[in-house]
């Protein structure tokens, strides 16, 4: 049986968000001058890796006393929860959604095992199959978390909800089946390691993604609002080889885009959120974290925005709010000889929508005000574009102001 490790394969920035610490540092290299990054790797620990972000909250994990342990933060190095649950040898988190945080613990001697934080304590995770039984859990979005589980010697595609009389067999019935990412509709993976798939509830509801043109792989890793993206193995001159490309769908495997960078030896997409797709190209031998805004000519090198210091990149997860992109990810600082946590804000690439046009609709005006407002008094952390504006996590009257302030600024 096969476990992936997805999350295998300094300082803080000067910058406007009111959660991000207020210091100075000059990022050498940028040609991006839009853009920051934070360093959120903790104080104390020997590695750190974060894999996801959502409601202005950043998830991963820290290396403490040589063992991974879950960590949680705002914005800011010192915010660092260790979240590994009382008992826990290892752990990590996979996704970040509102209150919950997703992932696995493992308790020796029982293998790894699928969890959920509901409320960022270490004392409020929650197993998702019973002991013995292998599982992760690598996405979700509300109350739903997705993964897989090992029962009766078939690795299964599982949903749940919160407890491990709620897991959903998602199962195709070949040796194996993944989940990696959910958007609360749609979950995304693959069939095999090797046959990208999408589902919508059952096991019955899934959707062949295979491009209609020869390849080797396909698979799945992030999905929103109808896009699902991932990588494709490509087979390309003659005799034919083999290359990795990033891509793009949208709901069926007719509808695949080739977002792999000019020049690029290899690419792939991690996660996607509003319209922006982040992962890594490997330029000139070396992983260059990167985003993508529907295109392979949007393509963005998050990596140059990082010091010298940092020999490699990788952006894991993304979170589109308030006009705003977030980005999280890690880089290998050489001078240390550890991945670090990094995370990216900056106002995002390709079809990014100006700020004040909140419904999109191509035309800012006063309906966009009442598209806020209606966001707004929702409440709801799912929606995009979000009405967390100043992106706190908090739906409050500031947020309110600073939309009206981007609204009378109008669109560039």
């Amino acid at each position: 049986m096969v476990y992936l490790d997805s999350a295998s394969d300094q300082d803080v920035i000067r910058t406007n968000n009111p959660f991000i610490e207020q210091q100075n540092y000059t990022a050498v290299g940028t040609s991006n001058p839009g853009w920051s990054f934070v360093n959120l790797h903790p104080s104390g620990t020997t590695r750190s890796q974060a894999l996801s972000v959502r409601d202005g909250r950043q998830g991963g994990f820290a290396e403490v006393s040589g063992d991974d342990h879950a960590y949680l933060w705002t914005g800011t190095p010192v915010s660092g929860i260790d979240l590994n649950p009382s008992g826990a040898g290892r752990s990590r988190i996979y996704a970040v959604s509102g209150s919950q945080q997703i992932g696995e613990s493992r308790f020796e001697p029982d293998p790894t095992c699928a969890g959920v934080w509901t409320s960022g304590t270490p004392g409020s995770w929650q197993r998702l199959t019973s002991p013995g039984i292998q599982s992760t859990a690598r996405g979700g979005r509300g109350n739903i978390q997705v993964g897989y589980a090992t029962i009766g010697g078939q690795v299964q595609a599982s949903v749940w909800n919160g407890t491990i009389a709620s897991r959903v067999n998602l199962h195709l019935g070949s040796s194996s089946s993944h989940i990696y990412a959910s958007d609360g509709n749609q979950h995304v993976g693959d069939e095999g390691l090797s046959e990208a798939r999408m589902w919508t509830g059952t096991s019955g509801s899934w959707v062949n993604m295979d491009p209609p043109f020869p390849i080797v792989i396909s698979r799945l890793f992030g999905v929103d609002g109808g896009e699902q993206a991932g990588y494709i193995y490509l087979l390309t001159g003659s005799p034919p080889s083999q290359i990795q490309h990033a891509g793009l769908w949208r709901g069926n495997s007719g509808s695949f885009v080739d977002l792999h960078p000019g020049g690029a030896q290899e690419s792939a997409v991690w996660a996607v959120d509003g319209g922006q797709q982040v992962g890594y190209a490997v330029i000139d031998g070396g992983h260059h974290a990167g985003l993508w805004g529907g295109t392979a000519s949007s393509w963005t090198d998050l990596h140059s925005l990082l010091p010298p210091v940092f020999l490699y990149s990788q952006a894991k997860g993304v979170w589109r709010s308030g006009g705003t992109t977030y980005v999280v990810g890690y880089g290998y600082n050489n001078s240390l000889g550890r991945d670090e946590a990094l995370m990216w804000i900056g106002s995002g690439v390709g079809g990014a929508p100006c700020s004040a046009d909140f419904d999109e609709d191509g035309a800012p005006g006063v309906p966009d005000i009442f598209a806020f407002l209606a966001a707004w008094f929702a409440q709801d952390n799912e929606a995009y574009p979000s009405a967390d504006w100043n992106g706190d996590g908090l739906f409050a009257v500031p947020d309110i102001f600073a939309f009206l302030s981007a609204w009378f600024a109008g669109c560039a």
